[in-house]
């Protein structure tokens, strides 16, 4: 529903679903099959209220799913659960706004991701989602610990060459909740960041310029950051 604008429609089958699975999951707390569809169905709640424009509740709603997929990951370690929750984090830290949940978040996302990517080199979703981490760190440190930005920064470029070397069709438009391929989207801004690592894909700012200018660097430009 909330991709063709029916967020009415799309609030009350949410709420459907939610109830549904809250209630198999309050029933049977020890099957992890509940626990997911009941993280799935809060993740297409907190879209839809992001879609309806009602950002303050689809924080609260990603941030219930990240809850979620938390206590999965710690009963059931195994891949697809860590996935599922680096997938919580990369979403939360994009809808969150507060730097101290952000910095929060970013940790998280960057111990669980560098984590699945040494464990799983070749998924490439776990390498996107661990350059936004980085990315957002760096935007975070950049006034405050330059040298420690530029480390997250550098970082995100390796990872995103890596992702570029492993995708090399052009990826689908799509945004970063939509593109299913693990590839980065188009460069909407001219600034030198691919959307896809990019907090702002509209405005370039100083932490995004400079991760331009290691990008250029690497390709033998010399100069600083404008």
């Amino acid at each position: 529903y909330y991709l063709t604008n029916r967020t009415a429609e799309a609030e009350q089958s949410n709420k459907r679903a939610l109830t549904f699975f809250a209630q198999r999951a309050n029933e049977d707390p020890t099957n992890p099959a509940y626990q997911n569809m009941l993280g799935t169905a809060v993740e297409a709640q907190a879209i839809a209220l992001m879609a309806a424009g009602k950002p303050d509740e689809g924080l609260l709603a990603f941030r219930r799913m990240a809850t979620i997929y938390e206590a999965l990951a710690r009963d059931c370690p195994e891949r697809k659960s860590r996935g599922y929750l680096l997938e919580a984090y990369f979403f939360l830290i994009q809808a969150a706004t507060d730097p101290e949940e952000v910095a929060q978040l970013g940790r998280k996302g960057i111990e669980l991701g560098e984590q699945l990517v040494r464990e799983y080199p070749t998924v490439t979703q776990f390498q996107v989602n661990l350059t936004v981490f980085h990315m957002a760190t760096g935007n975070l440190l950049h006034a405050t610990e330059p040298d420690q930005a530029r480390s997250h920064l550098e970082r995100a470029y390796t990872l995103w060459e890596k992702v570029v070397a492993e995708c090399p069709n052009d990826p689908e438009v799509k945004n970063n909740f939509e593109d299913d391929d693990g590839c980065p989207d188009e460069d909407n801004d001219q600034d030198g960041v691919p959307d896809i690592a990019d907090g702002c894909p509209a405005i370039a700012d100083a932490a995004q310029a400079e991760y331009a200018f290691l990008q250029a660097r690497r390709k033998g430009v010399r100069g600083p950051p404008s």
